[in-house]
């Protein structure tokens, strides 16, 4: 009897332990939510799928729990009802997951990165003494950029050149510095960077005056021999050589010649002390790209209109160098195709501008820029392109102020014969091309017309030897 006795006291105990009251009362309920993802981070623009798994106070996972979902900071990442989160702006944002039957809540931070960024500047040159603002852009992963990123900036010579917090770098002394901007995640995470070299040129310690012009006011100053011509509609524009040594702008419309600017005048500041290229349309506008006096590099494309009595009109004013005009570069609205660098632009006679091709583009009908070699612009508002392939060879595009379109390439079959070559071909009607295009035997001009090819002249052929360089076209003919 004892015993029996001692076995239910035992048990009674046992029972009445908090162990076994938990196992009674809380072997169901929710004691914590653990939420997990494949990475710490996402791209900005991407998705990363999270999930959250509830436990008992014994860690088993309990089964058929509904989260509840949300971020602490719904303008840097989103989140679904299935636990999907989307990259909204860099930093860190935490993900909670709530029970919603018990309350409990887990959470875990995740960082949400750009995908690149990017330092932009007006110039990649400064003096001693000036500024420069520099740009930096954060953007997501399909190319768009990111408003509102904060960068923290930096020089490694801080004896050349001082940037501020707001990316404005100051020219301290003659030389070379690197300029770094980091997206500012935390001390622990300023990872993602972007570098701008930045020369840092000595102040010229010189004044310039005029002593002597070759202004064609000055008397006993003469034209000499014509260096460039440009012709369209019924205007000439030619650079001549001057009898003082200088250059000059000439205009001539019906036979009448005048001069229009000379080499040694001033323009925006600068003298003039050479011209390079001139482009007529037309209307009577004359574009030409000029050198400027200065101790380093300095450029102009300037502009002539007719409407303003071909007064001088400076539209890419730069201490730079590296730019591209070709004789039939102006077109008749008065719009302009040039090259600076490595990109082929189109300005607007609004003065705004566009971007047509960069080398190291990929348009469609050819593998890869690797250099542009050649345009002009149509009386049928298009832009011709002369781009050269990763391979050497050279390919032929018509810009319609929206896209560039294929119109053939070095190596079409013109009927039995294979190119090897070909010019810039010239629009003499809406759509219709010809071009002076040929191999190493052959020769010919030939016309391109809703892509079909046809023979204009070939050696060979009614008495002629070999088709030369020169040739133009207008009204079909």
């Amino acid at each position: 009897m004892k015993r029996i006795l001692s076995f239910s006291v035992w048990l009674a105990w046992i029972l009445a332990s908090p162990l076994v009251l938990a196992q009674r009362v809380g072997h169901g309920a929710t004691s914590n939510i653990d939420v997990r993802a494949p990475s710490n981070f996402v791209l900005a623009a991407r998705t990363l799928q999270l999930t959250a798994r509830a436990t008992n106070v014994f860690g088993a996972t309990l089964r058929g729990k509904t989260m509840a979902w949300q971020t602490s900071d719904p303008t840097r990442a989103s989140i679904d009802n299935g636990g999907l989160l989307r990259g909204l702006m860099p930093g860190a944002v935490n993900v909670i997951a709530t029970d919603t039957d018990s309350g409990v809540a887990g959470a875990i931070t995740v960082y949400v990165y750009p995908a690149g960024v990017s330092i932009s500047t007006g110039s990649v040159s400064l003096q001693v003494g000036d500024t420069l603002t520099l740009t930096a852009r954060a953007q997501d992963a399909d190319g768009n950029p990111l408003p509102g990123v904060s960068f923290a900036w930096f020089t490694d010579l801080t004896a050349v050149a001082r940037v501020s917090a707001s990316g404005v770098l100051t020219g301290v002394s003659e030389g070379r510095v690197t300029v770094t901007a980091s997206l500012d995640m935390g001390a622990a995470f300023e990872r993602f960077t972007a570098f701008k070299t930045i020369e840092v040129n000595r102040r010229a310690d010189f004044r310039l005056k005029t002593l002597l012009s070759s202004d064609s006011t000055v008397t006993g100053v003469t034209t000499l021999v014509p260096t460039h011509v440009s012709a369209a509609g019924n205007f000439v524009a030619g650079l001549i050589g001057l009898s003082n040594g200088g250059q000059a702008v000439v205009l001539s419309q019906g036979g009448r010649p005048q001069t229009i600017f000379a080499a040694g005048n001033a323009l925006a500041g600068r003298i003039v002390t050479r011209f390079e290229v001139v482009s007529v349309n037309a209307q009577g506008d004359v574009a030409a790209f000029t050198d400027m006096q200065g101790e380093w590099c300095d450029q102009q494309i300037v502009l002539f209109t007719a409407a303003s009595k071909w007064t001088p009109q400076a539209i890419d004013n730069s201490a730079r160098c590296g730019y591209g005009l070709q004789p039939s570069s102006l077109d008749k609205q008065g719009g302009l195709a040039y090259r600076y660098g490595s990109t082929l632009y189109y300005r607007k006679p609004d003065g705004t501008q566009q971007a047509i091709v960069s080398i190291g583009d990929h348009p469609s009908g050819i593998d890869r820029v690797s250099n542009i070699n050649n345009w002009s612009a149509t009386p049928f508002g298009k832009v011709l392109v002369e781009l050269q392939g990763a391979a050497g060879f050279s390919v032929y595009f018509a810009w319609d102020g929206a896209q560039l379109k294929k119109l053939f390439g070095a190596g079409d079959q013109i009927g039995a014969n294979p190119s090897q070559w070909a010019r810039l071909p010239v629009e003499v009607s809406p759509g219709e091309y010809i071009t002076r295009i040929g191999g190493s035997y052959w020769s010919s001009i030939s016309r391109l017309k809703d892509g079909t090819w046809s023979t204009v002249a070939i050696n060979g052929k009614d008495n002629l030897g070999w088709v030369q360089d020169g040739f133009d076209g207008a009204d079909g003919f």
